[in-house]
């Protein structure tokens, strides 16, 4: 029987409660299940990351890895957004099955990512998938809209359950934001998880985007983590400038646009950050409040 790793379990059963130690105890069985199911023979150690752990294995000697996720709302779509991009720009898709959160998707080399080459080509080619992945969505995707529905409900609640950790007027320009961003007739499809360590080295192409949660709508919307990921590496308000540039240059975005989004995911992740005792990017997401 296959064995979970204890760090995984830990944050598994911290996050998501007695439901979590259900899915965990069932989980090596269905790893089992659909490795006979897919025809797999385990080639190597599992892996894990947030929500999935991946098992590297063969089937008639191809090199692939078997994906299980937990079911969230931002994890249910990553198949058929997979499907949708059909291994342009994303890693291949060979199998899915939804109602387990399962895929088996290409394997790529996971020691090589953007974070293991220069940062300013990085930005670049970061901000060039972005491009590459706004294609136009499918129809069961769920809307940006919708997301900003529930970002009008939690940013004022979780501001004031931690105790209204930063100024109201700050909480105010993210919440007046919101009615303009959330009219959009851009029905793109929006990889909102895409970060430096969410690209790997491949072969078919040299840079491949894993692990996506995605919306429909504007593709300013996935700003966010590669600049708040890349502020670790800038110190002052010139650099956030430049790279900002680069990567609505890169991905051909509306700068405008680009800089709202950008202020609001950045207080709404500074709220969560909180809440799930994230300090460091708390903290990071406070300094990148004050530069927009």
């Amino acid at each position: 029987m296959i064995g979970l790793p204890q760090e995984f379990c830990d944050a598994t059963i911290s996050r998501e409660g007695d439901s979590g130690r259900v899915w965990l105890r069932q989980l090596p069985d269905r790893i089992e299940a659909l490795k006979n199911r897919w025809n797999l023979v385990q080639d190597g150690e599992l892996m894990h990351g947030y929500l999935a752990v991946v098992v590297p294995v063969l089937r008639k000697g191809e090199q692939l890895a078997l994906k299980v996720s937990w079911i969230d709302r931002y994890s249910e779509q990553e198949a058929l957004a997979l499907k949708s991009w059909g291994g342009i720009g994303a890693v291949s898709l060979f199998e899915s099955d939804t109602s387990e959160g399962a895929m088996l998707v290409e394997r790529l080399d996971s020691s090589k990512t953007l974070e293991t080459i220069p940062p300013e080509r990085a930005i670049r080619i970061a901000g060039g998938l972005l491009r590459k992945l706004a294609i136009r969505a499918p129809r069961e995707i769920t809307t940006v809209s919708s997301e900003v529905d529930q970002i009008a409900v939690e940013l004022p609640q979780d501001w004031n359950e931690l105790g209204k950790p930063f100024e109201k007027s700050i909480l105010d320009k993210a919440m007046g934001l919101l009615p303009e961003l959330r009219v959009s007739n851009a029905s793109l499809l929006v990889n909102h998880d895409l970060h430096y360590g969410n690209v790997l080295a491949g072969k078919r192409e040299p840079w491949i985007v894993i692990d996506p949660k995605v919306f429909a709508g504007d593709p300013e919307f996935a700003l966010a983590q590669l600049i708040w990921q890349e502020f670790a590496a800038v110190n002052t308000d010139q650099d956030l400038d430049r790279v900002l540039g680069i990567l609505i240059d890169e991905a051909e975005l509306d700068a405008e646009l680009s800089r709202k989004w950008l202020f609001v995911r950045v207080v709404s992740n500074r709220l969560w950050s909180l809440k799930e005792g994230f300090t460091r990017d708390a903290e990071r997401c406070r300094k990148l409040a004050e530069w927009l």
